[in-house]
């Protein structure tokens, strides 16, 4: 009987971490200003599509989490800032041992006006 045994000398894919870089702006009007502080978050699955688990999990969504400012904290969904803005082309950054996506970029305004009169 023969067996067959997994090649010893296959080199090892590394395993590189992820990171995640973009700006969040206020959006007043047709103007816009960079939000220091505003933060986002990352959804990771650690389950592939017949609900096994992963050892490795796969990141693939990023969304607007929280404004830093009371008076601009109102969420839009440009760039599916709200709805989700899926991972696509990264750089690696060889030095770091990084995928590094770039997305956005996210957007907070302030709530709509309210309209004098009801009109």
């Amino acid at each position: 009987m023969l067996h067959c045994s997994p090649a010893f000398n296959k080199e090892k894919e590394e395993l590189l971490s992820i990171g995640v870089e973009g700006i969040v702006l206020y959006k007043s009007g047709s103007n816009y200003y960079p939000m220091a502080g505003a933060l986002g978050k990352v959804k990771c699955v650690a389950v592939d599509e017949v609900g096994l688990g992963k050892t490795v999990p796969i990141c693939s969504v990023a969304f607007l989490e929280k404004s830093p400012l009371e008076s601009c904290n109102v969420p839009i969904d440009v760039n599916k800032g709200i709805s989700g803005a899926p991972f696509s082309g990264y750089r690696v950054l060889n030095q770091k041992h990084t995928k590094l996506y770039s997305l956005g970029p996210f957007f907070f305004t302030s709530g709509p006006k309210s309209v004098r009169n009801g009109y």
